[in-house]
């Protein structure tokens, strides 16, 4: 009996980072023990490797061509939060990324919602929240007062059953850990304006960085990583301590990865390399399953699993597969996880696709008239940072995975909502979206 639901969501953590995924820097302790009671993936795949499309892929179990252009989220289709509040929970979710705000629309199914955002249209009041966010180091809610808003909400309710969202954002950019997790990693520690500083520069200089500051960087970025591992451990604590855990879903997953200078690019631009789309995912359930799922697994498979684990009928609009340890592993034609970006700036006429299989990864680029301009194939068995484009020598393989992507295209952009990007943003938002290097 699933009595509560908690989604636990971390910002920029890549796979490639995680302990129980084969990072052995100690980043994540706390996570690697869940691992060992829970449902794991070992090649779980975002839909995309930015939050814009990756959140709203996840809550709605739909690609993101399927959800249209990255402007708002449409209304007429269901997602995690729509589907629970309707089964009878009483739902909440708190954040601080502007992207998954009200203004974009993803409250929808909400009973409770706090995007750490200002309220009220009052002009004083937007002005003063512009100021801060201006001055302001850190851009987001940081882990532990996350936390802390989540328990209070849990302990405020009634309600016998609860769906509760939290999305920590500490190891998203700019990277400015705690001194005592940055001593774990470092022999010194880094200032957070220094911190910002240099992160910054990944963002409007990114050919600057020296190979120094990258290794900087990666520890910093290890350092938030290690933080967050503590506060979800933390408040996994919590609800044990209230006696929820035995009778309650715990699903831990991430919208995308972050990169350090593989492929020549810092941070999550629309890009779909593995240390962009490659993340964690595990589940823990009342019943004590443990299993690792060794074929490809999505973000959209998170939905079905929820619903399945509370006896709810899956919408035929949700894409996903409830999760099991069931499917083959094999080269090319087994199980195969999809991941999809809109073009930005220069290329923003530019649209990428990309099947991951068992063994391969095909990307492909389409320009504005839908015409093939550029192919992609990895061999991730023996060159897991995709260093090697083998399309020519494997043309074989190339050709079986381009039918299959094909396919998929075709399928989401047929089947695509009609959702135009707004014309301006609130300025709070706007704000708070340069502050986390978005504009």
């Amino acid at each position: 009996m699933v009595d509560d639901i908690f989604l636990l969501t971390v910002d920029a953590l890549g796979a490639g980072h995680v302990g129980f995924l084969g990072y052995d820097r100690g980043t994540t302790p706390r996570l690697d023990e869940l691992a060992e009671r829970g449902i794991g993936g070992r090649a779980c795949i975002a839909q995309s490797s930015h939050t814009r499309e990756s959140m709203p892929s996840l809550f709605y179990s739909a690609y993101p061509f399927q959800l249209g252009e990255v402007g708002p989220v449409p209304d007429g289709r269901p997602t995690i939060a729509t589907e629970l509040a309707d089964a009878g929970y009483a739902t909440a979710g708190f954040h601080s990324n502007p992207y998954l705000s009200r203004a974009y629309g993803f409250d929808r199914g909400f009973d409770a919602f706090d995007d750490a955002l200002p309220l009220a249209k009052n002009r004083l009041l937007t002005f003063l929240h512009r100021a801060i966010n201006h001055f302001q180091l850190q851009p987001y809610t940081r882990a532990e007062d996350l936390n802390q808003k989540g328990l209070d909400w849990l302990d405020s309710t009634t309600a016998e059953r609860r769906f509760l969202w939290l999305h920590y954002m500490d190891p998203h950019g700019p990277y400015q850990p705690p001194e005592r997790t940055q001593r774990l990693f470092r022999d010194e520690t880094t200032g957070r304006r220094e911190a910002k500083t240099l992160w910054r520069r990944t963002v409007d200089e990114p050919e600057t960085i020296t190979d120094e500051e990258r290794e900087t960087l990666i520890d910093l970025y290890d350092a938030e990583i290690r933080y967050t591992d503590e506060m979800i451990g933390a408040f996994v604590d919590e609800l044990d301590a209230r006696g929820l855990l035995d009778s309650s879903l715990l699903v831990v997953a991430a919208d995308h990865g972050d990169a350090f200078g593989q492929h020549g690019i810092y941070g999550h631009p629309r890009q779909l390399y593995e240390e962009l789309v490659h993340v964690p995912l595990l589940v823990l359930d009342p019943g004590g399953s443990s299993a690792w799922i060794d074929r490809p697994v999505e973000n959209v498979d998170i939905g079905p699993t929820i619903l399945d684990a509370i006896g709810r009928a899956v919408p035929p609009e949700f894409e996903g597969t409830t999760l099991d340890g069931g499917g083959a592993v094999d080269g090319d034609g087994g199980p195969a996880a999809f991941a999809e970006a809109h073009g930005e700036g220069d290329d923003a006429d530019v649209d990428r696709f990309a099947i991951r299989t068992g063994r391969y990864k095909y990307i492909v680029e389409l320009d504005a008239d839908d015409q093939l301009t550029t192919r992609q194939l990895y061999d991730l068995s023996t060159d897991p940072g995709e260093g090697t484009n083998v399309q020519g020598a494997r043309t074989d393989v190339r050709d079986r995975l381009h039918e299959r992507l094909l396919d998929h295209i075709t399928t989401v952009k047929a089947d695509a909502d009609d959702i135009d990007e707004p014309e301006e943003v609130d300025a709070v938002v706007a704000d708070r979206l340069e502050n986390l290097g978005y504009r």
